[in-house]
């Protein structure tokens, strides 16, 4: 595997991870409101364009 999409899946899986503990964090504390869904939604998004720019740059992706 080269090593661009080694780093990649890290980017991806550590953003999603992060991400997912806010989840259970807002759960456990009866913070599921309009403001933290979408803080999470952004979280996502942010790091799908990360690795797609990162994908995007090795040239695969055109």
């Amino acid at each position: 595997m080269k090593t661009i999409y080694q780093t990649m899946y890290a980017t991806l899986v550590g953003r999603v991870d992060k991400t997912l503990e806010l989840v259970a964090d807002a759960l456990s504390h009866s913070r599921c409101d309009r403001e933290h869904v979408n803080q999470i939604g952004e979280m996502l998004k942010a790091a799908l364009l990360e690795t797609e720019g990162m994908y995007l740059e090795t040239g695969d992706g055109e």
